[in-house]
C-alpha cells in the first residue's frame, strides 16, 4: 500500500498539463494568493487612515478636515470576494469565512451612497466635499444616511479585523501580541464613530441657523438637483453591482452542469465513504461538503498545513507538489 502525507486544501497541479521538464510561467493560485492578501491590506489601510480621520472629530471639524486631506492624500487618484465564490466548487464554509465573506459582499452596497456623494460626485458633478456638508445630509437632511454610515463602519471593520486574525493566527509571533491587536481592534472605531457622533450633533445644534446649511451646503455647490442625481448614480451602481454578484453563481451553475454530465472522481474516505470531488476541488472542499469535520486553521489557504491527509491509493496518479502547496509550511 502507497502513503504519503499530503495538505487536503491541494488542488490539481496546473504543472501537470505541460510536458515533462516544462513548467508555466507563472501560478495563477500563487499570483491570486499573493494579490488577494495585497488587495486586503491595501483596504485596512485605507480605512486604518480614514477612521483615524474621524476620530480627530472628538477635537474639531477643522481639525478633522485636516486630518482627512493628510491621511486620504495618498488614495485620491481617478473583485476578489466574487471570483472566490467562482473558483469554490462547493459552497459550504466554516463559520467564520461565511461570516467574513457575506460582510465582504455587503461593503460596496453600504458604501454606494457614501462613495458616490463624495468622490464620484467631485468627479463628475464638480461638488466639494466637506465634513460639515457629509454631516448635514447624513444628519439632518437624510438622517437614515448616518445609520447607513454606521452599519458600514462595522462592517468593513469586521470583516477586515476576521481577515488579519485568521492570516496572523498561525504566525508564531502572533499570540503574544493578539491583545495589543484586540485593543487596537476595539478602540480604532470606537474613537471613529465616538467623533462622527459628537460632530453629527454640533451640525445639528449649528442647523439651528439656517444660513448654516445654506451657506454650507452652497461651498460644497451641492444642490437639490446634483443630490438627486448622486442618488440616481448610486442606484445604478447598486443594480450593476448586484448583477455583478449573480455572474459567479450563474457561472458556477453552467459549471456544475457541464461536470455532472462527466463521472467525477471518487474519494475513499478513512471513514468508509466514498466521496465524489468535482474537477479542480480540494479535498477539504469535498470533505465540508459531505459533513466530514477536519481540522483546517487557516481555511484551506494553504498558510498552515494543518489539514494534511494521508494518501494511501493512487499516489501514482498525483501530481508533484506545486504553486501554493510547494510553498506551504512543512
Amino acid at each position: 500500500m502507497i502513503a504519503k502525507v499530503v495538505p487536503a486544501d491541494r488542488k490539481p497541479d496546473v504543472a501537470a498539463q505541460f510536458p515533462q521538464g516544462m513548467t508555466t510561467p507563472w501560478d495563477w493560485n500563487v499570483l491570486r494568493s499573493r494579490l488577494r492578501l495585497v488587495s486586503g491590506l491595501v483596504m485596512l489601510s485605507f480605512v486604518l487612515c480614514h477612521l483615524t480621520a474621524h476620530s480627530f472629530l472628538l477635537v474639531s471639524l477643522a481639525r478633522a478636515e485636516a486630518a482627512l486631506d493628510t491621511l486620504m492624500y495618498p488614495w485620491r487618484t481617478a473583485i476578489d470576494a466574487l471570483w472566490s465564490i467562482y473558483v469554490r466548487r462547493y459552497l459550504r464554509l466554516s463559520r467564520w469565512e461565511g461570516w467574513q465573506l457575506g460582510l465582504g459582499l455587503c461593503i460596496p452596497l453600504l458604501l454606494m451612497l457614501h462613495v458616490t456623494g463624495t468622490r464620484i460626485a467631485e468627479s463628475v458633478l464638480g461638488v466639494t466635499s466637506h465634513y460639515s456638508s457629509v454631516l448635514i445630509m447624513q444628519w439632518q437632511l437624510s438622517p437614515w444616511l448616518g445609520v447607513l454610515q454606521v452599519a458600514a463602519v462595522l462592517t468593513v471593520w469586521i470583516h477586515a479585523c476576521i481577515g488579519i486574525h485568521f492570516w496572523l493566527r498561525t504566525k508564531t509571533w502572533y499570540t503574544r501580541w493578539r491583545a495589543l491587536f484586540v485593543g487596537l481592534g476595539l478602540l480604532l472605531p470606537t474613537l471613529a464613530l465616538s467623533g462622527y457622533v459628537t460632530a453629527g450633533n454640533q451640525v445639528l445644534r449649528a442647523a439651528g441657523d439656517p444660513g448654516y446649511t445654506r451657506l454650507s451646503l452652497e461651498n460644497s455647490n451641492l444642490t437639490d438637483q446634483k443630490r438627486a442625481q448622486i442618488v440616481r448614480i448610486a442606484e445604478a451602481g447598486s443594480a450593476v453591482y448586484l448583477a455583478l454578484t449573480l455572474l459567479p453563481f450563474v457561472g458556477r451553475g453552467v459549471r456544475g452542469w457541464l461536470y455532472r454530465r462527466r463521472r467525477p472522481p471518487l474519494l475513499s474516505h478513512s471513514s468508509g465513504r466514498v466521496l465524489p470531488v468535482l474537477p479542480g476541488a480540494t479535498v477539504l472542499e469535498a470533505l465540508r461538503e459531505n459533513g466530514i469535520p477536519h481540522a483546517s486553521v487557516c481555511g484551506g489557504r494553504a498558510r498552515c498545513t494543518t489539514c494534511r491527509i494521508l494518501v494511501t491509493k493512487g499516489l501514482d496518479r498525483l501530481p508533484e507538489p506545486s504553486g501554493l502547496e510547494a510553498r506551504a509550511p512543512a
